[in-house]
């Protein structure tokens, strides 16, 4: 909500106002195209909004999107779904002839059954990337290397300048708070044994094996009923048969023993054929639970993999927005220019200034691995972007001025300080210069100097621009 306030439209096309301080969703922002769910005041306005667990009505969805239009709460749709389950699971029980089952059907693949389980990673990679522009990955900051340093920066830069707010990052950090959410939960995932959540995440969406289930709980209760049946005619029949010792003359009594001798026999029967029929289906049943559970754990693995890249990619790209920005922010401030780069930075403004200030002073025989990772990243990084620019200048005011002109052009734009032939020598025999300045007030003669760059390795072809008076006096005047 980059303007601190948006809309709503209902499935009537009304229009609700959405303001800043009612979106009550601390994993995502609000963007256009998401569903949500929000409660009215009594004068018709918005007092909370956030997104709905509801985001994506497929074409084999039990929900379509119009389900979602025409209710008011996420407790509402998962009734409507929950009761349509119900409805699909009814209908294949009461179709299916289970005494005679030979296999049973997969309702659901294991892949999509996972993918459901993480919907709201998922939601958070979808919503964060909104209207994001794409940057090459190569040229992406490390989040999970430079975290600290990105609000370090960030935070030196709100202290450093009072027209500066953290208010003017808010989108990305709330993007980046509901990234680093869905990286946790799914680094928590990597502790869950999928073999724990197989019933909830699976099974429980498998309507024939639910249909199969349901099926050998009735028939053991038939089974109990026929035994309880053939018990009970047994029993009176041992008690007709009693009778008869008694009184042989009564000729009801034969009659009356072979017909409960005869319903024992056929309930037995009947139970024994049932007992055939459980056994099979909790054959079957067990086969099933048995053989997807490889390919549930596998599935369970890759997804939670895929995400965590998603995750971090994301994290990396949101992170490398909020830096660039940062930098174009710093780079344009005063405060800035007289609070930060008058103390020997040569670097621009961004979380990796800031990040090398702390690797310097680190000792490299002692680091842990993890600050040992980030420093090869560091080393990567700098490598493959950074493009030295050269100044020669005992005059601080230019070298200031200049400098930040400089790294004001490009992020990637660091420079090396000389102040003496020594040093300027050193820098073009130690280091590829895009681009070289010379002060011409300097003792030595730049041309000579230029010479002595176009003879090295690494600056033969290295361009060196001689100040001119008149810049001379510009960059003075904006160094002051």
């Amino acid at each position: 909500m980059a303007t601190e306030s948006g809309v709503i439209v209902n499935y009537s096309k009304k229009i609700f106002e959405l303001r800043k301080e009612n979106w009550q969703d601390r994993k995502f922002l609000p963007v256009s195209g998401m569903f949500v769910e929000f409660r009215l005041d009594d004068g018709g306005h918005i007092v909370d909004a956030h997104s709905s667990k509801f985001q994506d009505f497929g074409e084999d969805s039990l929900l379509k999107e119009i389900d979602f239009w025409k209710t008011n709460t996420d407790e509402e749709l998962k009734a409507i779904e929950s009761d349509r389950l119900n409805k699909q699971a009814e209908e294949i029980f009461e179709k299916t002839d289970y005494l005679n089952m030979k296999s049973i059907s997969i309702s659901k693949g294991a892949e999509e059954c996972v993918r459901e389980h993480f919907a709201a990673e998922a939601n958070s990679v979808k919503f964060a990337l909104d209207e994001v522009e794409e940057i090459p990955q190569e040229d992406q900051l490390n989040y999970l290397a430079i975290k600290r340093f990105l609000v370090k920066a960030m935070d030196f830069l709100v202290f450093c300048d009072k027209k500066i707010t953290s208010d003017m990052f808010a989108i990305e950090l709330q993007k980046i708070r509901g990234l680093e959410y869905s990286f946790k939960e799914l680094a928590q995932s990597a502790m869950t044994k999928p073999e724990n959540i197989y019933t909830d995440v699976f099974l429980d969406k498998q309507l024939h094996y639910k249909g199969a289930t349901k099926a050998i709980s009735n028939i053991k209760e038939q089974i109990m009923q026929l035994n309880n049946k053939a018990k009970f005619s047994n029993n009176e029949a041992r008690k007709l048969r009693a009778q008869l010792e008694i009184n042989k003359a009564d000729p009801t009594l034969p009659t009356k023993i072979d017909t409960q001798t005869k319903i024992a026999a056929k309930a037995e029967e009947e139970a024994k054929t049932l007992y055939a029929s459980q056994e099979r289906l909790e054959s079957l049943t067990k086969n099933f639970k048995a053989s997807y559970m490889n390919d549930f754990v596998g599935s369970f693995q890759a997804v939670r993999v895929e995400l965590v890249d998603k995750v971090r990619n994301a994290l990396n790209l949101i992170a490398t927005h909020l830096d660039n920005k940062m930098w174009k922010i710093g780079m344009e401030s005063v405060s800035v220019h007289n609070g930060f780069f008058r103390h020997d930075v040569n670097s621009p403004y961004c979380t990796m200034t800031f990040y090398w200030q702390y690797l310097k002073r680190l000792d490299k025989s002692k680091i842990s691995d993890a600050e040992k990772a980030g420093y090869n990243f560091y080393q990567r990084y700098m490598k493959s972007h950074e493009k030295l620019f050269l100044i020669y200048t005992t005059n601080f005011k230019v070298e200031l001025a200049l400098k930040i002109e400089i790294m004001t052009m490009s992020k990637e734009n660091k420079v090396v300080i000389a102040k003496t032939d020594g040093e300027f020598i050193s820098h073009i025999n130690s280091s590829i210069i895009e681009q070289g300045y010379i002060d011409p007030t300097i003792r030595s003669n730049p041309n000579q100097l230029i010479e002595v760059a176009r003879k090295s390795r690494h600056n033969s072809g290295t361009d060196f621009i001689v100040l001119t008076k008149q810049e001379i006096e510009q960059y003075s005047k904006k160094g002051n």
